[in-house]
């Protein structure tokens, strides 16, 4: 059985730090790094985050950004929905420090449950 391709979606807002720390953890997982993209939606910010994103950009395969100048959280979830090639989408915040299998995780669970969503509280 094929795997599905997984799409990670992190919308963000003036958190250049932290979603440094984030892609870093996303990018580094167990998971191999062609079935799955990351798709960070910069939601207007003020901060260092568009040189955060050019510079993962550059590292990362996988990776796309993109400028939502509407705002709202919600507004950002979506346009980085529309992005999405993944046959299953993993939204994230912007300050997770994801474990190394978190993708692994979550895509075993979703093939035990496919049918299931799954929201996770930290």
């Amino acid at each position: 059985m094929a795997v599905p391709k997984l799409s990670i979606v992190i919308p963000t807002f003036n958190r250049a730090s932290t979603l440094a720390c984030t892609i870093e953890r996303i990018e580094s997982q167990t998971f191999s790094g062609e079935d799955y993209e990351v798709i960070v939606v910069d939601n207007a910010s003020t901060d260092d985050t568009c040189m955060v994103l050019e510079a993962k950009s550059r590292k990362y395969g996988q990776f796309k950004s993109l400028f939502q100048p509407k705002p709202g959280a919600a507004a950002t979830r979506n346009a980085g929905l529309r992005q999405a090639t993944g046959d299953i989408v993993l939204f994230i915040d912007n300050d997770i420090a994801a474990e190394p299998d978190l993708i692994e995780k979550h895509l075993d669970y979703q093939a035990q449950s496919p049918r299931s969503s799954v929201i996770e509280m930290c």
